[in-house]
């Protein structure tokens, strides 16, 4: 948990956030369905002090449920298991926030918020990557997290204002189309090289190499619990001649 010590930074931010709270609240309409705003969050608010706006944090599952059908959520789960109604995100922006499409801007930004989440031992995810902002410099994660939608054939979706911690239930697992995960027998010694020379890669990373390809995501063992790890995929098509060398 992060030391107390962040969250009485200013009374002012003290102020914020009990304003952004009861604002997530609204009027009451029933039994209170909304849980408690996570350390990590009210720690990062109120090192932004005044140089960020908040727009919201707490968020009903109705309301999440709303954002979804609405396309303004990416969420894919059930809507009560989202950051935002768990309390571990927050929606804000800079006091003087840029157009919504100034991407540069809004990478400027992102690195101001990495550099004061890096002091307070942070790693928050970034709705403009969807990276935890400690995986790299903002330009290059977003460049990343690019190419891996454009080869899936799907369109990013960008929400520079998003931060949050994703459910820790909820880790990534690759499963691209057109590949398997290749049988102990099937990986050979360049295979092995190339995924120890991706570790460095964020989470979520997809690597196409000369008839397999490299994906890094979360591997779990008793040693080391959840960690970053990089495992070996070959097109599930048995023609592999087809797949480029990159």
């Amino acid at each position: 948990m992060v030391a107390r010590r962040y969250l009485v930074a200013s009374s002012s931010a003290l102020l914020t956030l009990a304003t952004v709270y009861l604002a997530a609240r609204g009027p009451k309409k029933g039994p209170a369905m909304l849980g408690k705003i996570d350390d990590r969050v009210t720690a990062l608010i109120a090192a932004l002090g005044g140089r960020a706006t908040v727009i919201q944090t707490l968020r009903t599952p109705e309301a999440q449920a709303r954002a979804i059908a609405d396309g303004a959520s990416q969420w894919s789960g059930a809507p009560d298991r989202a950051p935002h109604p768990l309390g571990l995100a927050v929606d804000m922006q800079p006091k003087d926030p840029p157009d919504w499409a100034d991407i540069r801007a809004w990478l400027d930004w992102a690195t101001e918020v990495q550099d004061i989440s890096r002091q307070l031992g942070l790693n928050p995810r970034w709705g403009g990557h969807w990276y935890p902002i400690q995986d790299g410099p903002p330009a290059g994660l977003l460049d990343a997290y690019q190419s891996r939608k454009a080869m899936k054939g799907e369109k990013p979706f960008w929400d520079p204002v998003h931060w949050d911690y994703p459910n820790d239930g909820a880790g990534v697992t690759l499963n691209p189309d057109g590949f398997r995960r290749a049988k102990a027998g099937e990986v050979q010694t360049d295979m092995v090289r190339a995924a120890q020379d991706a570790l460095s890669l964020p989470i979520g990373s997809f690597i196409l190499r000369d008839g397999y390809a490299v994906g890094l995501e979360h591997h779990y063992d008793d040693q080391k619990g959840r960690h970053k790890g990089a495992s070996i995929f070959i097109p599930s098509a048995p023609d592999i001649d087809t797949w480029p060398n990159v």
